[in-house]
């Protein structure tokens, strides 16, 4: 910028840039990804987690599954057996 009208100097590479410019640069940029990696890695770890949870339930309701199948064979096996130690109380 000009000191008389505060305008942008139409050359953006007529300012000099010193050693230590670049190094701050190069070290901000450093503590943006190594922050991103970190992030990154936190995400991996939840969901890691997550697919572990996912598995348990899938596990869970598969099991569950089948009992809901095998439920009413077992339902009639029982009332069959109840009818049958009931009878002789009936009088049959």
């Amino acid at each position: 910028m000009t000191e008389i009208d505060k305008t942008p100097d139409p050359n953006p590479f007529s300012g000099v840039v010193t050693a230590k410019d670049i190094y701050d640069t190069v070290n901000d940029t450093k503590a943006l990804v190594q922050r991103s990696l970190d992030r990154q890695e936190a995400l991996e770890k939840q969901h890691q987690e997550l697919r572990s949870e996912l598995d348990d339930v899938r596990d869970r309701v598969s099991k569950n599954e089948k009992w809901r199948y095998m439920m009413p064979i077992t339902a009639v096996g029982a009332i069959v057996a109840a009818g049958g130690a009931v009878t002789p109380y009936l009088g049959g």
